[in-house]
């Protein structure tokens, strides 16, 4: 009997072990402020430009550029990083009037590319369309990338399923041959898909197209953007599941497929949204739980899929009923019996064996004979038993990583990643529901009908409808009226579950799909989520100050401050109001902002985009009362 890890513990048990213009090619780390500001106009030249991001950021295949309205460069090509989260050039001295452009493009800490532009004036100039020089988008870089992350996902969780499958689920007949074939093909093309997504990811980071793949230090800089640990250990992991289906030691076998597999789908969460997640053990923990179930689930499909359709297409070229009804010894020397050689072949004789029914019940071996209908039935009740571990622990990390990455329930339906997350999610109902009712409603029914199992024994059936010596005949034609009916009702409930089986592994394909796109959608928690303006009113001597906030989301907003006398009155009861603006969950701020005064006790500062990250930020108001009279005012405001 062959040794086997217990799956449905095993893999569990180890396993525990975008901001102003943003390109919309990923932008997971946003602008939250820049100098100069978006839209500004200045009355003199800066000597520099400065932009803050919500996330360390890495320049080394980018920076900072500064460009005229004719696209000649303006600054000193010397991009530097005053902190992870910032970067600052210094630009020529006395630029002339007009409009310039600040072109950026970095790796943000989650390890996507980032790209955009601010644009400023000086002088009387008109901020007009810029498109020509601000920074354009890579449609093909991104168009590659999707495609390679879409093949190196299917592929990678094909091969990890699949060899799972052909190792721990098995029962070693001949189809075995094909799986094997299936998991090395697949191993091969997630490789290849691996290759494409650096070469994708360099074409994003440079802005020089799929050829800066061949640079070599291009190719440095983005492996060791987070890049390069996912992808060794993505191919150490490939590599372990294609030699484990051809090793013929059982122990070995195991132990490749078994650690194979979690480095394969580890790989995937060592680079992407859950390093960047707000508690980023919680994410990546539950994303290699998730992507390893998944994986799990979806090979297993598609070789369940395989078996049924091998072995049932074998039963009709011989003849046989799907599935035969022949048992005992008129099986046996009507079918044979299956026989597994060394290699993994089947002799030519046994071809008839694919879904014959075992021998007299309880006088078979405790393993029934590979390639039999009992093996094929333990198969598939295996793998339900299996699915079933899957579904739960999906679901559980599923909620996991959704709270990580969209943050709120309004997210779902007001943000892009949570729309998609939506379909996501769609999808994957549809494939519960066809798991649900295989595991439920067709398995039990025709296991109701194997001799094995109880009240649906043939055997049974036919002794009660033996027939007498009085009408021979007339019982006879019942009893094979009576088995035809059965036969035909098995037939098409075998049918059924190769159907629903290829269904579930299809629309999987579909999930992948969708997922390939969603690690590349700006997370939720990052992106604008309306809540209307913000507006509140604290005491201020005898009077009383109002800040309101303008449309108070993520991005560009305005502030307006309204002071009023004792007599609820606009009044004059400040010389100068700065706003200090702080995201301490976030380590961002102070950043100071002076208003400008609009009227009698009113103070406006219109259009930055100091607020581009969502959560929970403190605005201070330094209202200078008098020369030496100075209040501040503390108002928290939840943006997005």
């Amino acid at each position: 009997q062959r040794g086997r890890l217990p799956l449905d513990v095993g893999l569990p048990g180890a396993v525990a072990a975008a901001g102003p213009r943003p390109s919309p090619a990923a932008a997971h780390a946003v602008v939250v402020s820049s100098s100069p500001g978006a839209d500004e106009r200045l009355r003199e030249a800066p000597t520099e430009a400065d932009i803050e991001f919500s996330e360390a950021v890495n320049p080394e295949l980018g920076g900072l550029t500064v460009l005229n309205s004719n696209g000649e460069r303006v600054d000193n090509d010397d991009t530097s990083q005053p902190s992870a989260t910032s970067l600052r050039t210094t630009l020529r001295p006395d630029l002339d009037d007009g409009t310039y452009v600040v072109n950026y493009k970095v790796i943000s800490a989650d390890g996507h590319p980032v790209s955009g532009a601010v644009v400023f004036g000086i002088g009387n100039a008109q901020l007009g369309d810029v498109s020509g020089v601000a920074q354009a988008s890579d449609p093909a870089g991104e168009r590659v990338a999707a495609v390679a992350r879409f093949l190196t996902y299917v592929a990678g969780l094909l091969a990890t399923g699949l060899v799972v499958f052909t190792v721990f689920i098995h029962d070693g007949a001949a189809d075995r041959r094909a799986m094997v074939h299936v998991v090395q093909v697949a191993t091969v093309v997630a490789a290849l898909g691996a290759v494409f997504t650096i070469a994708a990811q360099a074409a994003l980071a440079t802005g020089q197209g799929l050829g800066a793949f061949t640079e070599l230090d291009t190719l440095r800089g983005v492996l060791r953007q987070g890049m390069g640990w996912s992808t060794a250990v993505l191919f150490l992991g490939l590599a372990a599941c294609h030699v484990a289906v051809t090793t013929r030691r059982p122990m070995l076998m195991q132990g490749l497929t078994l650690y194979g597999a979690l480095a394969v789908t580890a790989s995937f969460a060592f680079w992407g949204h859950a390093v960047e997640a707000p508690n980023a053990l919680l994410a990546i923990v539950a994303d290699i739980v998730h992507v390893t179930v998944a994986a799990v689930w979806f090979g297993g499909l598609v070789g369940l899929t395989m078996v049924l359709i091998t072995r049932t297409r074998a039963a009709r070229s011989d003849g046989l009923v799907e599935p035969t009804l022949l048992v005992g010894s008129a099986a046996a020397s009507a079918t044979g019996s299956a026989t597994v050689l060394d290699d993994g072949e089947r002799a030519s004789s046994t071809l008839t064996a694919v879904l014959e029914r075992p021998g007299v019940p309880g006088a078979a071996d405790p393993e029934p004979p590979a390639g039999s209908l009992a093996s094929t039935v333990a198969i598939v009740q295996s793998f339900s038993t299996t699915a079933a571990v899957s579904v739960a622990l999906l679901a559980v990390t599923g909620l996991a990583l959704a709270w990580q990455e969209v943050g709120s329930i309004g997210a779902l339906t007001s943000t892009s990643y949570g729309q998609t997350l939506l379909v996501k999610l769609a999808l994957v109902a549809v494939i519960v529901v066809l798991a649900a009712y295989n595991r439920f409603l067709l398995l039990p029914w025709l296991l109701a009908h194997d001799p094995l199992h109880g009240p649906g024994d043939h055997r049974a059936d036919h002794e009660a409808v033996t027939p007498s010596t009085d009408a021979p005949s007339t019982h006879a034609a019942d009893t094979d009226e009576h088995r035809r009916q059965v036969d035909e009702g098995l037939e098409a409930g075998w049918r059924a579950l190769v159907r629903s089986v290829a269904s579930e592994a299809f629309v999987l394909v579909a999930v992948l799909a969708v997922t390939a796109v969603l690690v590349n959608v700006v997370p939720g928690r990052s992106e604008a989520v309306p809540r209307g303006p913000f507006v509140e009113t604290q005491a201020l001597g005898d009077g009383t100050v109002t800040l309101t906030v303008t449309p108070n989301q993520p991005g560009v907003n305005s502030f307006h401050i309204d002071l009023l006398g004792p007599d609820g009155r606009p009044a004059d009861l400040a010389q100068k109001v700065t706003l200090e603006l702080m995201l301490p969950a976030k380590d961002i701020g102070p950043l100071e902002r002076e208003t400008v005064k609009a009227g009698v006790g009113h103070f406006l500062l219109e259009g930055i985009s100091d607020l581009s990250i969502p959560g929970e930020w403190q605005i201070t108001l330094n209202v200078r009362v008098a020369d030496f009279d100075q209040t501040r005012v503390t108002f928290t405001d939840t943006i997005g």
